[in-house]
């Protein structure tokens, strides 16, 4: 079949939006206006009829300050976060635990160090570093230091907006981490105690239709209603000894739907620890294979393998781009290595620096030496900072023809089964680990009918 091509297809315009209008809305905590670590923070959203809320658009916006004593963030102000709650009358739609962690790790995958500097720097909490990429912002116990973050798991990445007609407003909880877990010390012998959230509101847009709109747009529903579909995130942990060489996991991802599993190391003994980065600092713990086990059967049927005795790990990247569908993507943009600056003598004096590429991906023990801060970070060029990751995809349509683009989802179907996952290392590592793993899979949230409230089904 022959056809004109787009740029020469005059026939083809765009139509007209509906009878609508669109303003901008902030929304305050209902608990409070100031915040500690430890705390939590919640705000509801407002019932109004006939709109539609842009929660893939919205931003949660706040200033920070340390208490006791002055501490940088760990990588993004994303790290004060350990949890994040979803409900609808009581009801959870959608809850992601070990928060940090993993925004961490995502923000590795998906940011390169210009936009670490420019909007990293401005929005997220950033130092704005490409050497010390997990840097975060330099937090003072006087003056505050303002954030804009934007949210990019459960029903923020809906592809829909959110009807906003409901007898009861969705609330979102965020659960402050611990300033031991989140701050990386100015001085070592000056831990940080504490840190300061206020001037706390979410900005978002708000789509408002006409009633004429509204009654056609009503009409016009099939017959699942006010549905979409979002990607969730589920989190289950294990630890490793030194010695263990094969680990077995067993994991409570029971879904219709788990799309890739994503895995994380990091030393165990660096939690809560105010000298290390807690949260973004990981490993790859001389890991040589690794793969999932679904109802017993392996998946995939080859598992992923690494070469530690030669720092090779380019099948579990490879494995964790495809996963995230950016494998061969000329335009993706990653944060995983950094740059340090050596000299070719030891002559600070001497005009002979340069930069070379430090591969953090192949960190096996993802550490600082005892007793460090801010400042010798900063002059060791982050020596011991790792950011390993490897995901494993479990999406059973993987080419460009499939997947959410093309109007499916296609996740592997666990519900019933026990997944495991399997782990074997190339010999000790250095130190005990804690080893994360994020279950990516899909839901459907509907509106309820007759009690417009919202539920979930996963």
């Amino acid at each position: 079949m022959s056809a004109f091509p787009n740029s020469i297809n005059f026939a083809d315009l765009p139509k007209k939006a509906m009878g609508s209008r669109v303003s901008k809305i902030q929304i305050a905590p209902r608990n409070g206006n100031v915040f500690s670590d430890g705390g939590q923070i919640q705000i509801q959203l407002p019932s109004i009829a006939n709109s539609y809320i842009n929660l893939s658009q919205s931003f949660l916006k706040f200033k920070v300050k340390a208490v006791g004593n002055n501490a940088s963030i760990d990588h993004t102000s994303y790290s004060l976060f350990n949890r994040m709650t979803t409900t609808s009358q009581s009801a959870v739609l959608d809850d992601l635990t070990n928060f940090g962690c993993l925004y961490s790790t995502l923000l590795d995958l998906g940011m390169g160090s210009a936009s670490l500097r420019d909007w990293g720097k401005v929005c997220l909490g950033s130092a704005g570093s490409s050497n010390q990429s997990h840097l975060g912002a330099a937090l003072t116990t006087g003056a505050y230091t303002g954030c804009a973050l934007p949210f990019f798991t459960g029903i923020w990445n809906s592809d829909k907006m959110l009807n906003l007609d409901t007898s009861d407003g969705i609330v979102f909880t965020w659960y402050l981490e611990t300033a031991l877990n989140s701050l990386l010390a100015d001085a070592h012998d000056a831990l940080p105690t504490g840190f300061e959230i206020a001037d706390v509101s979410l900005h978002s847009y708000v789509y408002t239709l006409s009633p004429e709109s509204q009654s056609l747009l009503d009409s016009a529903l099939g017959e699942f209603g006010y549905s979409q579909i979002f990607e969730s995130v589920a989190h289950s942990s294990d630890s490793k000894t030194t010695g263990e060489l094969t680990k077995i996991s067993t994991l409570g991802f029971r879904y219709s739907s788990l799309s890739r599993v994503l895995i994380t190391h990091r030393v165990s003994a660096n939690q809560g620890d105010s000298k290390q980065l807690s949260i973004s600092n990981r490993s790859h713990a001389n890991l040589m294979e690794v793969s999932l086990l679904v109802g017993g059967s392996p998946v995939p049927e080859r598992p992923i393998t690494n070469d530690p005795a030669i720092n090779d790990f380019s099948e579990s990247l490879s494995e964790t781009l495809i996963s995230f569908g950016v494998l061969g993507d000329k335009f993706s943009q990653l944060g995983l290595n950094g740059s340090t600056q050596d000299r070719l003598t030891n002559d600070a004096s001497t005009d002979d620096a340069f930069e070379t590429c430090h591969n953090r991906y192949a960190e096996e023990n993802g550490t600082f030496a005892a007793n460090k801060d801010v400042q010798d970070a900063k002059l060791k060029n982050f020596a011991g900072l790792g950011t390993f990751v490897v995901a494993i995809d479990t999406d059973l349509v993987k080419s460009h023809s499939g997947g959410s683009e093309s109007g499916i989802y296609s996740g592997l179907d666990t519900i019933g089964s026990t997944c495991q996952a399997r782990l074997r290392y190339s010999g000790a590592s250095t130190s005990s680990q804690t080893i994360d793993y994020y279950g990516f899979y899909n839901s459907i949230l509907a509106l309820n009918p007759i009690t417009r409230s919202w539920e979930v089904s996963n």
